[in-house]
């Protein structure tokens, strides 16, 4: 092959590039402006049909369906037209969903309960808005009415959202906070507070049993010390 023909060919395949890139271009400008220009004719419709939309929910979930299918994320945190004319149940209901999905997820890490923040982080991962701590706190909320399977809880002033069937009694809640500073606690540590060895063993035991603490008999002793309990929950402080 000549090296005139070879030229040529680099010639048109940098001619083929440079139209693709502008076709590529033009594409994603008119996506945007018919993504723009269906934001506008729904705000349009909202405005005009408000009434009809507000008492039928069969016309608020097409709605809902028809923007996903488009792109177009219909709810917001801070705005959107769906809390604007007629609520938000869709967006948290979708969200509780996501909540569920990623605390069943971690669980085998974490043993059922992970800080909010963390948890926001994972469900923002796969969105196209923002998700935020209050939007955790409506949603877990509304989805009360379902039964117990999500609460948000205070430990050592962190939110943190649990997703297995017990209450955190103020004993547990008491341990958890002795692993504010390290990933591990001793059984002397909850003694030296005034707890009798019968309080102590009941507490740990429970919370063994739920998966949130593990027994470490390898941890190295002076023969004075009580045996370590080490948990997950260290990185999420």
């Amino acid at each position: 092959m000549s090296k005139r023909t070879i030229d040529l060919l680099c010639r048109q395949k940098e001619a083929m590039s440079t139209k693709g890139k502008e076709f590529c271009l033009v594409n994603q400008k008119e996506r945007e402006r018919q993504i723009n220009l269906f934001k506008l004719k729904l705000e349009e419709f909202l405005q005009n049909n408000r009434y009809e939309i507000t008492n039928d929910v069969n016309i608020q979930n097409m709605l809902y369906i028809l923007c996903r299918k488009m792109g177009v994320e219909p709810l917001t945190t801070e705005k959107s037209y769906f809390n604007i004319f007629f609520g938000s149940n869709a967006f948290y209901n979708e969200l509780t969903v996501q909540i569920i999905e990623e605390c069943y997820k971690s669980r085998e890490s974490n043993g059922g309960i992970i800080e909010i923040n963390k948890l926001c982080e994972l469900i923002n991962k796969k969105r196209k808005s923002i998700i935020r701590q209050n939007d955790i706190f409506k949603a877990i909320n509304q989805a009360k009415c379902l039964g117990e399977g999500l609460k948000v809880v205070t430990i050592y002033q962190q939110s943190y959202v649990i997703s297995v069937p017990f209450e955190l009694a103020d004993d547990q809640q008491v341990v958890l906070t002795l692993l504010n500073k390290k990933p591990y606690f001793l059984e002397d540590e909850l003694l030296i507070i005034g707890w009798s060895k019968e309080r102590v063993k009941g507490t740990l035991v429970w919370l063994l049993n739920i998966g949130m603490l593990w027994v470490d008999d390898q941890f190295p002793l002076d023969g004075k010390t009580t045996r370590a309990y080490w948990t997950s929950l260290y990185n999420l402080f």
